[in-house]
């Protein structure tokens, strides 16, 4: 009888921790681009699952549109060749462990949110509209605001390495950037 308690509980812990034992690296194979949510577009042959670490890292210029909320471990975008870009709407991506953007690398946000970890930009993060992002960013790329009819919120704190840029576009419309938990260096008036 103990033997069987015992032999119970283990298929109990091993059902209750199977998420975290078979999360693992999943790579986007679709150099045509397409949906997130397409199964074929990754090499496991299904959709990325919560706690894997994606990785959008193969040569060429398309675009994967994130067509469903995520909540991954971590997410690397941009190859060795091209451009690779990440399009999300209305989106949640919240990561444990953050992330990169690659120097060919492109994030592109639209009334989204980011979260989770730090998050290391070597590319480009392209903000429209209102987007919340929760997670520290390290820049050492491009971040681009653009036509912000309400304004996009950065809670976690961001800092800017030597040659990174920091660009609001209000052309057409306002844009509006409120960093509210430290920006590294410091701006200070001439």
């Amino acid at each position: 009888m103990k033997f069987r308690n015992f032999v119970f509980m283990l298929y109990a812990l091993a059902f209750l921790f199977a998420e975290t034992v078979f999360a693992g690296d999943v790579y986007w194979n679709n150099a045509g681009g397409g949906n997130w949510n397409t199964g074929s577009n990754w090499n496991t042959g299904t959709v990325p699952q919560t706690g894997d670490d994606v990785h959008i890292v193969l040569a060429g210029t398309y675009t994967v549109t994130l067509d469903a909320n995520v909540n991954l471990n971590s997410l690397e975008i941009g190859a060795g060749s091209g451009v690779q870009t990440l399009a999300a709407a209305s989106r949640t991506i919240a990561l444990t462990n953050g992330g990169a953007i690659n120097p060919n690398g492109v994030i592109n946000l639209t009334a989204s949110t980011l979260s989770g970890g730090a998050f290391t930009n070597s590319g480009t993060l392209i903000l429209k509209y209102n987007n919340t992002i929760s997670a520290n960013i390290d820049n050492a790329g491009t971040i681009e605001v653009h036509h912000a009819s309400s304004y996009n919120t950065m809670t976690g704190a961001l800092t800017t390495q030597p040659g990174s840029v920091l660009r609001i576009d209000g052309r057409d419309h306002h844009a509006g950037l409120t960093i509210s938990n430290g920006f590294l260096p410091a701006i200070t008036a001439p």
